[in-house]
């Protein structure tokens, strides 16, 4: 059994080469958007955000774009949240990998920001996804997304080389044959193990 992570920046193909893996008979998919979104609906994260950010709670509830908007203004914004948020990430990615652990083949990731929340430890293999930036932002584009949005966030991001170096296997995608290629091999070796 092996816990997986699979990061990179947006548009580089980490959601589809996690989804891919996770098909595979015997493992299981955690994704950490979605844990993030669970997160902000506990009480105590609600509290937290309503009293360190004006205007993002409404009705009790955390207003996402809003939150967005409010952590990219500014880098210690960014850091101030990514330090609070990432303990309870940390916390339920572990409880859920250690409960998917008991029945599964291997444990799958889907985490954009494994090294920035600073839980790369906990995974086996770390594979990092990247793709030449004019192309990544192309699917961003295709995505409806504003793209000026996403290289804004990104200037908060750790370096991506730093990133690529820290990683057990980095997977390029050009959006071609050979991506498919290399995303099969690492399906087949997870198979056989």
């Amino acid at each position: 059994m092996a816990i997986i992570g699979i990061t990179g920046l947006p548009g580089t193909g980490k959601s589809y080469l996690s989804s891919y893996l996770g098909e595979i008979e015997g493992n299981s998919l955690i994704n950490a958007d979605k844990i993030g979104h669970m997160l902000l609906t506990q009480k105590e994260i609600i509290e937290h955000v309503d009293a360190s950010y004006a205007d993002v709670v409404e009705n009790g509830v955390i207003i996402r774009k809003k939150l967005g908007a409010v952590v990219f203004s500014s880098k210690d914004i960014y850091n101030s949240y990514n330090s609070y948020i990432s303990t309870f990430m940390k916390k339920n990615i572990l409880e859920n990998c250690f409960n998917l652990s008991q029945v599964s083949k291997n444990v799958i990731v889907d985490a954009a920001l494994i090294y920035e929340w600073g839980i790369e430890d906990i995974f086996d293999t770390v594979i990092y996804c990247t793709a030449a930036n004019d192309r990544r932002l192309e699917k961003i584009e295709e995505r409806g997304d504003v793209v000026a949005d996403y290289l804004k966030r990104e200037s908060f991001l750790l370096n991506e080389d730093d990133k690529i170096s820290s990683s057990d296997i980095v997977v390029k995608n050009n959006y071609d044959e050979q991506f498919l290629t290399d995303i099969k091999k690492i399906k087949e070796v997870l198979a056989n193990e």
